[in-house]
């Protein structure tokens, strides 16, 4: 049987997965965690992890597709840069390929992501389809007319930093306004804090009535999240489970990132006109608590047709999409491939 690796790095953890040519992912997906050093014994830590996985896989492998968190020169097979990981100008493709012997293609770990969900996931037979994943951070992925979007230098699809609040909170990556900022995981932990801190969220939301709202709000509203916070284990997980269990306060947390999220889908909706926006991390476990407010900021400020033209669903592949994204980009590009010497 053909099989190519697909590879899977993020700040946390590197998944690893052998995968068939139709995206079928063969045995177990192999996970260890982001080696956490600096830029040289990273790649050294990363590089012997991977040839250790290598070893234990008996099959004939083709090639490998990498995955990785980060803004990516898909001609030069570089990591450019990384906020989540210490990369700079790094050779990434070149170095794997020469620890594995095997052909390596690049890319960033969202456009895997967007590419496995439109090939064999929610977005399956769509031409039109962006994805954004809602973790730490938000990353992106563009899919038109069928084929990813990557370009002049295959570093498109950065759609965590298009900007929507362009004098408000200082992003990871330097600059101002990033959706990143409102949408994310890390974004869910910061308003939580705020409603511990202040007793309210002082609401996109709410407008003029946050104020008012919050003095509605019994005595023991932030209790939970403030209990959370004590033990120190307040994050964007934790809120999101809170709020899933019906959490005032937490429930008012995740509305905040609704809100900003159906400000960056409606960005998303007039740009690229849409079949299907596709969100997946570990926020799209939060389903339509925060999808269905944010289809009706979307629907409200987008275009016609565009906002009620574009669906917004959640991701179907969870855990695995990275890692069969990048082997299907391996099993589009391949030809195009040589082993290094």
């Amino acid at each position: 049987m053909a099989l190519m690796l697909g590879i899977d790095i993020g700040g946390t953890k590197v998944a690893v997965a052998r995968v068939t040519e139709d995206g079928t992912v063969q045995g177990e997906v192999m996970e260890f965690p982001s080696p956490s050093t600096g830029p040289e014994e990273f790649v050294e830590a990363l590089l012997e992890q991977l040839r250790e996985v290598r070893s234990r896989i008996e099959d004939d492998i083709l090639g490998v597709g990498v995955g990785c968190a980060g803004t990516i020169d898909w001609h030069e097979s570089k990591v450019v840069e990384s906020p989540n990981l210490p990369l700079e100008d790094e050779p990434l493709g070149e170095q794997i390929a020469k620890a594995l012997r095997l052909p390596v293609v690049l890319d960033n770990d969202a456009n895997t992501a967007t590419l496995a969900e439109v090939r064999v996931g929610a977005a399956k037979g769509m031409s039109h389809v962006i994805m954004l994943t809602l973790g730490t951070g938000v990353g992106g992925g563009i899919v038109l007319d069928g084929k990813l979007y990557r370009g002049a230098t295959g570093s498109a699809g950065e759609l965590g930093h298009t900007i929507v609040n362009g004098n408000d909170d200082l992003c990871r990556c330097g600059r101002r306004g990033c959706l990143e900022q409102y949408a994310s995981g890390s974004a869910l932990e910061r308003y939580a804090r705020r409603i511990v801190d202040h007793g309210r969220l002082a609401s996109a939301v709410g407008g003029d009535d946050a104020a008012d709202a919050a003095a509605e709000r019994p005595e023991d509203y932030a209790k939970r999240l403030s209990e959370l916070a004590a033990a120190d284990d307040l994050n964007g997980k934790s809120v999101g489970e809170l709020a899933l269990e019906g959490d005032a306060a937490a429930r008012d947390a995740v509305a905040e990132v609704a809100y900003w999220l159906g400000a960056g889908l409606a960005n998303m909706a007039n740009i690229f006109n849409p079949d299907m926006i596709v969100i997946g991390g570990g926020l799209s476990s939060l389903g339509d608590l925060l999808l269905e407010p944010a289809r009706k900021v979307m629907e409200a400020h987008a275009i016609r047709p565009n906002g009620t033209v574009a669906q917004v669903t959640a991701a179907q592949l969870g855990n695995e999409a990275g890692v069969v994204g990048a082997a299907l980009v391996a099993w589009e590009v391949l030809e195009n491939v040589t082993v290094p010497v």
